[in-house]
Order: structure tokens, then sequence, then C-alpha cells
């Protein structure tokens, strides 16, 4: 009886699972909020989905930002790049801006459309954490009905992966970036992180890094994440691909997310034009030739059968 061999790979690459939301999930996610939940969530919901907003900068909202009593127009400092712009709202979203801050003016401390639900809150307004675990619930609901919602990816995180590439011997940081397909620059800071809350006896490759009795502990007890489909980032990257979807050029598209490189609006349209067209690329590139294959193999077969 021959030895089998396996070939043990810590951290397989997988395939990038489809990120994007389609139109009717976004409908279903639309109804279900609007007729379940409070109407600040219908809003929150419009301004990420029709306006392309971060959770965050939605959240952060003031009467004060907006141009007019119309609605028409915000300005706002995006979270992620800081650039400071104003802008336009589509009349159905304004609308329904209006409606909501002419029945909850009264609630809206300091101007913010939605405020702190907490008088303790570190932040005037409701937090991005607190609008990500009302988003779990929307999800969980909806996803009784429809399982789709409840499409996710199960991982390990960062700090779990460079621990136990350290307990594996690996310490060099671009064979550690190798391995878990990470930057060096990531590498390094994490590492120095890592050293400083004392799961790792040091940093550097060259004192040779050690787990610490703190970080076998975290190794023991960490536990799998996981990462779902369908977000509050889903809905801005819904408004992103129906932008492509119209026919908008990728500049233009570039511009109306107000991306501080336009180099990044690639990140998502190249993945969502693949996702969306695979199947139709390898008909009409591949599939003349595949059919002329078994086309050929059935002929074969067929003359061998009568030459018997």
């Amino acid at each position: 009886m021959g030895a089998s061999l396996v070939i043990t790979v810590p951290y397989p690459k997988k395939k990038k699972k489809n990120l994007f939301m389609t139109t009717e999930e976004a409908k279903l996610l639309w109804d279900h909020i609007k007729v379940k939940y409070d109407p600040m969530w219908q809003v929150i919901l419009a301004i990420v989905m029709f306006r392309g907003c971060r959770i965050k900068e939605a959240c952060a909202m003031n009467l004060h930002d907006f141009q007019n009593e119309h609605f028409h127009k915000v300005d706002m400092i995006l979270c992620k790049s800081h650039i400071h712009d104003e802008f336009p709202i589509i009349k159905e979203v304004a609308q329904v801006i209006k409606a909501y801050v002419l029945k909850n003016r009264h609630r809206m401390v300091n101007g913010y459309l939605f405020p702190a639900r907490r008088n303790n809150s570190k932040e005037p307004h409701i937090s991005q954490n607190y609008a990500t675990q009302m988003f779990i619930k929307f999800r969980q609901s909806i996803g009784k009905a429809h399982s789709q919602f409840l499409d996710r990816t199960v991982y390990y995180g960062q700090t779990y992966k460079i621990l136990d590439a350290v307990r594996r011997g690996i310490v060099n940081r671009k064979q550690m970036g190798r391995a878990l397909g990470y930057m060096y620059r990531t590498i390094k800071t994490e590492m120095y992180n890592l050293h400083k809350k004392g799961y790792l006896t040091a940093h550097k490759a060259n004192e040779h890094p050690e787990l610490t009795e703190l970080g076998e502990e975290y190794l023991r007890n960490a536990k799998q994440k996981n990462r779902y489909r369908i977000g509050w980032h889903s809905c801005r990257r819904w408004f992103e691909t129906q932008l492509y979807e119209q026919g908008m050029k990728i500049a233009d598209i570039a511009f109306i997310m107000r991306y501080k490189d336009p180099k990044e609006v690639y990140t998502y349209l190249d993945g969502y034009k693949i996702w969306k067209s695979e199947a139709k690329i390898l008909e009409s590139k591949f599939g003349d030739i595949v059919g002329s294959f078994f086309h050929q193999q059935q002929g074969q077969m067929r003359l061998d059968y009568w030459n018997k």
C-alpha cells in the first residue's frame, strides 16, 4: 500500500466572494426597513444607497450641512479622504429627508438629524457601531425569508494570522507578507503593535520574536469571524455599480464618489464587470472552440462505431 502525500496550507487563498448587492436585494432591504423600523433608518438608507455616502458620514449629518430648506445639496467632509465639498441630493431623497425633519425636528439635538440615543455617548450623533448593530438586525430579519442576505465568509482576523505565523517560525516580514497576502508595511506596523500589547517578545526579525504567554492565550481563545456579503457598505457599492450600469464614464463615477485617488474606482468596478459578465465572456470567447472539440469527438465516435 503506497503512502499518501498530505500538503498542509495554513491559509489557502480563496476566490473573492461576490460582494455586490443586486437591485432586487436592494429593493427588499428598502421595503423591509420602510415597513418595520423607525423612519430614521429609511432616511439613513436613502442617503447611503442613493447618494453613495459611507455610513459614518450619513450618521453625522446635521441640519446646518444642508444649504436650504429644500435639502437638495449638503456640505460634507468625507471621513476617509477628508475632501470637503458639496453633494447634490436627488429630489426623491431630498423629499424623504425633508418629511423626516419636519416630523422630528424636536428630537434633533444641536441640529443632528440622528442624535445619539444616550446622554453619555462619545459622539453627539448615533455612532457607526450602533448603525452596524442595527443592520445585523435588518439582515437577520430579512434572512428568515430571503437566505441570500445571510451569505457570509468565515475567516480569522489579521492579529490571529500574524501570531500564528510567528508560532510556526515565520518571522521575516517579507516571507510573512507572501504567506499571508499582506503588504510589508502592514506586517511591520502590526508586529510593532502586537509587541507593544505584550503578545510578542520582539517585533524585528533579527530579534527573533516569539509568542508570550499572552500571545499563546490569544491564539487559544481566538474565534473565527463572519464577513457578510450585504451590509451598509454594500449599499454604497450598489450606488457606484448602478452609475456604471447606466453607462456613465469611469472618470465621472470616480468624481461622483469623490475618491482621493481616481484609480480607486477600479477596485470595485473591475471586479463587478467580471462578476456580472464572466459566463458571457467565456461563452463568447471560448464557446465555439469548446463546441468544435465536442462535435469532433462525437463525430469520431460515430465513425468508429460503423467501422466495427
